[in-house]
């Protein structure tokens, strides 16, 4: 009798001790998301007064022409890009925690363990598809998110599945090297992981039609649009995973559209 009641309190001991080494580890790695996406937010590109607008000349005397000098060209990533030059975008949703850069490696795997440090870690950093061009200017550009506990990386676009929040978040923001996109939400989805989603090959308008209208037949939420306006456009998808089945993911659907005069707040 005695010996079973050892047993059982040293396996009860193991579990708490499991469990313990559990939670501290849970914690420690919550402070170091904390203090990385601390670290990141001061290398948040900061937008020049009338960026992806125009603004009134500086300096000279009024009602005199002038030759205005040639703008140099800016590349808004350039602070972050010292740090890794596969950072390809900064991404801010609204009303989520995401808030963070965007890179592209050599592959689709890299970046699934590994900051932005190129340290190993389970959290990853958000990355644009290999397949897709580094400027978004591809009809769709995709970008991959891990979905982790506590409002973590991808995990907030959740949020685009509930009805009221979807229709109330209508914009995101994308800056890349040289423009600032205002991102028009399209479309929430719950698809599988080799859905129609992930296609980034178009070889006719036809392809792009029947893409668009896949979106719309499929979207768990929509907001309306023209084919006609977005078949010449570029396409932002945002994925991560969801768990109704096996495979499953969640996806938000934006299109890029130039002119935004400031950056989205989350």
């Amino acid at each position: 009798m005695k010996i079973l009641i050892g047993a059982t309190a040293a396996s009860l001991l193991c579990v708490f001790v499991w469990i313990g080494f559990r939670l501290f580890r849970e914690v420690r790695e919550e402070n170091a998301y904390e203090t990385e996406n601390e670290n990141l937010q001061r290398l948040r590109p900061q937008l020049p007064t009338g960026a992806g607008g125009t603004t009134e000349p500086a300096g000279g005397n009024e009602g005199t022409p002038s030759d205005p000098e040639p703008a140099e060209p800016v590349n808004y990533l350039a602070e972050l890009q010292e740090s890794n030059p596969d950072v390809a975008a900064w991404l801010t949703v609204p009303g989520t925690a995401i808030d963070f850069p965007v890179v592209q490696g050599g592959d689709n795997k890299y970046y699934l363990n590994h900051d932005l440090a190129g340290e190993s870690s389970k959290l990853g950093v958000p990355f644009l598809d290999v397949r897709c061009r580094r400027d978004f200017t591809d009809f769709n550009s995709i970008v991959y998110g891990h979905h982790i506990s506590g409002g973590r990386m991808f995990s907030e676009l959740d949020k685009f599945r509930e009805e009221a929040f979807f229709f109330e978040h209508p914009e995101a923001t994308l800056i890349t090297e040289t423009h600032v996109y205002t991102v028009r939400l399209l479309a929430c989805l719950i698809t599988p992981s080799d859905g129609f989603v992930y296609h980034t090959v178009f070889l006719s308008e036809d392809d792009r039609r029947i893409f668009l209208r896949d979106v719309r037949a499929n979207a768990l939420w929509l907001r309306d649009f023209s084919e006609e306006e977005l078949l010449s456009g570029s396409l932002l998808t945002l994925s991560t995973c969801a768990y109704e089945y096996e495979g499953a993911r969640t996806v938000l659907i934006g299109a890029l559209e130039e002119g935004s005069t400031k950056q989205g707040q989350p």
